[in-house]
C-alpha cells in the first residue's frame, strides 16, 4: 500500500507556487503528480525536497518525470535538494534536465524573484516602443 503523505501547497506572490511534502519525508507519486499538474498554468512551481527520504528519491523521480506539467513546463519547475543522494538518484533518471534544481529555497526564489522582473521589464518595454 503507497504511504498516504500530502503535498502541501503554499501561493507564493509573482504567480509562483511552493509545494513541499509532509514532514515525515516520504512520498506518494500519485499525489505529487497531481500536485504538480494541477497548478495552473503559468505558475512557476517551486518544490522543496529538503528532509525527503532518500530510500524514497525513486518515487520522486518517477513522479517529475511522469508530470505532464514538468515535462512541458521549459523549466518552469524549480526543485530545491541539498541532499546528494536523492540529487543522484535525480540525475541518474534524467530528471536534472527537465527542472532546474538548486541547493536552497533561497536559490529557488532568487530565480522566481528574477524572472518576474524580467517580464516586467521587457512589458515596460513592449509598452514604451508602442506609446506615441
Amino acid at each position: 500500500m503507497a504511504d498516504r503523505v500530502p503535498v502541501r501547497t503554499l501561493r507564493l506572490a509573482l504567480g509562483a507556487r511552493l509545494l513541499s511534502l509532509a514532514s515525515d519525508g516520504s512520498v506518494e507519486v500519485e499525489a505529487l503528480t497531481a500536485a504538480l499538474d494541477g497548478a495552473p498554468q503559468g505558475d512557476e512551481i517551486v518544490l522543496n525536497l529538503d528532509g525527503v527520504d532518500p530510500s524514497y528519491a525513486r518515487r520522486l523521480a518517477t513522479a517529475l518525470s511522469s508530470s505532464i506539467r514538468v515535462r512541458s513546463s521549459a523549466r518552469q519547475v524549480i526543485v530545491v535538494c541539498s541532499d546528494p543522494a536523492v540529487l543522484w538518484v535525480l540525475q541518474r533518471n534524467g530528471v536534472d534536465r527537465l527542472v532546474l534544481v538548486e541547493p536552497t529555497l533561497e536559490d529557488a526564489l532568487s530565480h522566481v524573484v528574477g524572472r518576474h522582473w524580467l517580464a516586467t521589464m521587457a512589458e515596460l518595454g513592449s509598452y514604451a516602443s508602442t506609446s506615441p
